[in-house]
């Protein structure tokens, strides 16, 4: 064989694949099926608040408070929230929140 590393990378590409698989926790449950712990999936909602500062973001109060009136957060609490980590590139605004309302 002339080129033994190029016929070992051929067979490679023909027979070797790597895919993944998306997978979620399993449930667990007592003796009698019953579930004990169930995953839920969860989003969290974020934010850059330097990023924030330095586009001007923080200016257009309609569109916090309505951020904050759909997590059921007070309004200035938010934006003093970001007023008091400026020079952060990430903070939580809310935690486990609903995938459908983080949509």
């Amino acid at each position: 064989v002339i080129e033994p590393d190029n016929l070992i990378k051929q067979g490679d590409l023909r027979s070797v694949r790597v895919k993944a698989i998306p997978s979620a926790r399993g449930i667990i449950s007592d003796r009698n099926g019953e579930p004990l712990a169930v995953s839920v999936p969860v989003e969290a909602v974020w934010a850059d608040p330097k990023t924030i500062f330095k586009e001007g973001a923080l200016q257009q109060t309609k569109s916090w408070y309505a951020l904050a009136d759909v997590l059921g957060l007070d309004r200035q609490g938010l934006i003093n929230k970001i007023k008091k980590n400026e020079k952060r590139r990430f903070i939580y605004l809310q935690r486990q929140v609903s995938p459908a309302m983080a949509n």
